[in-house]
């Protein structure tokens, strides 16, 4: 019974995808992930990590089981700085309600991805064009 109450855990951002697609998620995996958050308050990572996570599930990268684990090995190398991923913000691209993408900073990167279900050959050129005039310097501010 236990396990119910842990989908009343969950970020708002989840609880609003599992309104719409229950499935996503079963009980167990909303334990362990309510467990992971709880064992994890202090990181200032963990609500970032776990955005990557879902954004894996939604586009079917990630089973549900493996949530926690993915978490859990991106904190690790944190703390043993293997990794550039010290994020210092993160904003996810949203249409249609369905999130298709995302653009994460940190100290030395900015990261775009984008669902490929989104992007076409045409778009794909349009954004390279864009970030070579981008690099240049020559890029007009919208």
């Amino acid at each position: 019974m236990y396990r119910y109450f842990a989908f009343d855990e969950l970020p708002e951002f989840i609880r609003n995808y599992l309104n719409l697609n229950p499935r996503l998620l079963s009980r167990s995996a909303a334990s362990e992930i309510k467990r992971l958050l709880n064992q994890q308050k202090e990181s200032k990572y963990i609500n970032v990590l776990l955005a990557e996570a879902w954004s894996l599930l939604l586009s079917n990268e990630l089973d549900q089981t493996k949530i926690t684990t993915f978490i859990s090995k991106k904190l690790k190398a944190l703390d043993e700085n293997k990794t550039d991923c010290h994020i210092q913000s993160s904003h996810n691209l949203i249409r249609d309600g369905k999130k298709v993408g995302n653009i994460a900073w940190t100290s030395k990167h900015l990261t775009v991805k984008l669902n490929t279900d989104v992007v076409n050959e045409a778009k794909e050129q349009q954004l390279r064009d864009f970030l070579e005039t981008l690099i240049e310097g020559k890029a007009a501010i919208v």
